[in-house]
């Protein structure tokens, strides 16, 4: 089962998984403040408070302690234990960058109580001066675990049966070899949920290429499956092209019924109707039914593969063996790249801006518009910005649970404005 398949697509807006596991710390008050970070990070802040008594005890100036204390009660509204404790907290470490921001949550959660929690972190980062946290002393990694991701995803699979849950669990990155393919292909007629029949079709197609008999029956499950489905959803672009093209051979010119289907497509209001939030919301819990660690960071790469982008980047590939139209033909499939183009990039993830924008140059180098190629030639500049965002690394370090939920929330809601939020003005 260790066959690892990766999809086509590969994104890296955001980063959600935890680093690699470091050696045990050796130092038995380091370990203490890294468990009660780690109680704090989940929520259980009687069992934080509690390893923070014996750690403050021990050393009462230990600067990753009074942090970590600091963001309970300031998680907890006890504001004026949050403030003792901070106060505390600047004697011994004042200069840190995030006893900076954390002063500043503190003051701009007494002034505005129910504290927008992802707009308040942001000033205060900007504030202290946009620092990256990369060495941070302050925001303790979990200790050391010897725990195997991919022997827990595999211990997962033989532990639940239930096929939404697998499919989840394929869809997070867990390789899957012949046999769990085949289970899966057989067991596709329990799955209901419309999102995961689309991811469940776009994942046979990229990860079953070896594996044909499993292939062959998701096909045969799916496919009838989808085409209803796209029937009583026609406003969406989305399924209709992934049925349309997805399991097309990617070096067949587009026939005449293609491209007069493309132009029904293309007068579509919307690429996708499925939100960003729900699509993730439901992976995440999915993956917490499978008991894996870091059901967030997983459920990132499930989200990724439920955008069913292999409908988009099929149409290019077709589209580019299409040399043979002719020049009316073409001029009608330049209209739909850059229709159905326009449709992707309105979506908010960057990934589909930048799927979006290519198709669209795509589209007008067919229609050869030199006045939009100009245009679009321009547009690249900020597509190409927001993927080189920096943000704060080791956000899901911060013993906030509050913070953490709004700045998941903000990222896979609408990642492109969120991303827009660290651009330098």
């Amino acid at each position: 089962m260790r066959s690892l398949v990766l999809p086509w697509l590969v994104v890296a807006a955001f980063n959600l998984g935890a680093a690699p596991p470091e050696e045990a710390a050796s130092d038995p008050l380091v370990e203490r403040v890294q468990r009660a970070s780690e109680y704090a990070r989940s929520g259980n802040d009687v069992a934080a408070q509690k390893e923070l008594a014996v750690a403050l005890k021990e050393s009462p100036k230990e600067a990753s302690a009074l942090f970590v204390q600091t963001c309970v009660f300031l998680e907890q509204g006890a504001l004026p234990k949050a403030e003792q404790s901070l106060k505390r907290l600047r004697a011994v470490a004042a200069k840190e960058p995030e006893v900076v921001i954390l002063a500043s949550l503190v003051e701009q959660r007494r002034r505005q109580p129910k504290l927008d929690w992802h707009a308040a972190f942001l000033r205060a980062w900007a504030q202290a001066g946009r620092p990256s946290f990369a060495e941070s002393r302050l925001l303790l990694k979990p200790p050391a675990s010897p725990i195997d991701l991919w022997a827990e995803s595999e211990a997962a699979w033989e532990r639940i049966e239930a096929t939404d849950v697998r499919l989840i669990l394929a869809l997070s990155g867990t390789p899957l070899g012949g046999p769990a393919l085949e289970w899966l292909a057989t067991h596709l007629d329990d799955v209901k949920d419309p999102v995961l029949l689309r991811a469940a079709f776009e994942h046979f197609l990229t990860s079953a290429r070896q594996h044909p008999e499993a292939l062959a029956k998701a096909r045969t499950t799916l496919k009838p499956r989808l085409q209803k489905l796209a029937a009583k959803a026609p406003q969406e672009m989305q399924l209709r092209l992934l049925v349309l093209l997805g399991d097309t051979d990617p070096k067949a010119p587009l026939t005449q019924e293609e491209l007069v289907e493309l132009e029904r497509i293309a007068a579509l209001p919307e690429y996708r109707t499925a939100s960003a939030l729900q699509m993730h919301t439901e992976a995440v819990r999915l993956l917490k039914l499978a008991k894996v660690s870091r059901p967030e960071a997983s459920a990132f790469s499930a989200f990724v593969g439920e955008l069913a982008l292999t409908g988009p980047h099929r149409l290019t590939q077709r589209a580019l063996a299409s040399d043979a139209l002719s020049a009316a033909d073409k001029e009608r499939l330049g209209r739909v790249l850059s229709a159905i183009g326009e449709r992707i990039a309105e979506e908010t993830t960057l990934v589909e801006y930048r799927v979006g924008l290519r198709m669209v140059m795509q589209g007008v180098d067919t229609l050869n518009d030199e006045k939009r190629q100009q245009e679009l030639a321009a547009a690249q500049g900020p597509a190409m910005q927001l993927s080189l965002v920096t943000q704060p690394q080791d956000m899901d370090l911060w013993p906030l649970p509050s913070l953490r939920r709004a700045w998941l929330t903000a990222s896979v809601e609408n990642e492109r404005e969120h991303l827009r939020a660290f651009l330098t003005k």
